[in-house]
């Protein structure tokens, strides 16, 4: 009976409070929150320690690979939400290992976790 996708009404404000209720300070634990499509918004400019990637689609995971990870640090990881559900992000995660390879390895948990090598 929910919205799917992200499309309520005050979805910024419901991420805010799910991580106010496991005791995180957006502020304090210096996490940024940023609205928008990932081609509009994800544009960085520091280092990356941990991206966990919940995109879904194959265009959104792969515009969060490549734009993410130029700037993880070695040792980072991505930690990508949907690999093991839907076939878009699987296929987007693949193809992004094989422009990159032996810059990655896989680590089988929950979710598939890349870490940069």
């Amino acid at each position: 009976g929910e919205s799917y996708y992200g499309y309520r009404d005050d979805l910024l404000g419901d991420v805010t409070r799910s991580f106010e209720r496991f005791g995180l300070c957006l502020e304090r634990d210096h996490v940024l929150l940023m609205p928008g499509f990932f081609d509009d918004t994800l544009h960085l400019s520091e280092p990356v320690a941990v991206a966990h990637i919940d995109a879904d689609w194959h265009d959104s995971v792969m515009t969060c690979l490549r734009r993410i990870g130029p700037h993880l640090a070695v040792g980072g990881r991505f930690v990508i939400d949907d690999y093991y559900s839907y076939s878009g992000c699987r296929q987007a995660v693949d193809g992004f290992l094989a422009d990159n390879p032996d810059q990655y390895r896989r680590e089988k948990h929950s979710r598939l976790h890349l870490v940069k090598i």
